[in-house]
């Protein structure tokens, strides 16, 4: 069950989708790749959710790509969606 993030001005992401039960996001990203995330911090989500001021781009930078390439998330993984809109997300 994803939830789509509200938008917010951003120059990073085009729009988000999260599930914080399983700790899955999908992120469409401006320059045009979309990328699902697995292993995310369930906390990280819910303040997401719950904060609306909250730049999309810092957060998805801060939870998600600092802790990928600081191995904070082993368990983790990364995939290029086959889509080619953000439109059909959730995939």
């Amino acid at each position: 069950m994803f939830f789509k993030v509200p938008h917010r001005s951003s120059s990073c992401v085009e729009c988000m989708y999260v599930n914080p039960i399983t700790g899955v996001i999908q992120v469409a990203l401006c320059h045009g790749i979309v990328y699902e995330h697995t292993e995310v911090s369930r906390k990280a989500i819910i303040n997401l959710l719950l904060n609306r001021q909250m730049s999309l781009g810092l957060w998805y930078n801060h939870n998600v790509q600092s802790a990928y390439s600081k191995h904070k998330q082993l368990d983790g993984n990364t995939e290029v969606l086959p889509i080619a809109f953000a439109a059909v997300l959730p995939f």
